[in-house]
């Protein structure tokens, strides 16, 4: 058992003020990586609800941030210049599920 944290997962309580994501930088600490199937699991078993706004990268699961302006007009400009670019030789789906 670890020293207590915060109840949004940020800060060590023994340390208040010093960001956790700080002291894993400069520590090293050996990871367990995650598959997809272990990613579904863990939805399925409610671990991980839908409110849980994550993603699966390179074995670890990454807080998503909300979607502004910005990131949505990208998304838009970016689907729209693809679409364009393979018409009719492919299908273009944006930010949809993989399954």
């Amino acid at each position: 058992m670890g020293p207590p944290v915060s109840p949004d997962r940020t800060s060590c309580l023994c340390c208040v003020g010093t960001d956790l994501a700080d002291i894993l930088s400069r520590h090293p600490v050996s990871r367990h990586r995650i598959t997809l199937d272990d990613h579904h699991r863990l939805r399925r078993a409610g671990i991980l609800g839908a409110d849980n706004r994550v993603e699966l990268l390179d074995g670890q699961l990454i807080d998503m941030s909300p979607i502004g302006p910005r990131h949505a007009l990208a998304v838009d400009a970016l689907t729209w210049l693809l679409v364009m670019a393979v018409a009719g030789r492919a299908t273009v789906r944006m930010q949809n599920p993989i399954e």
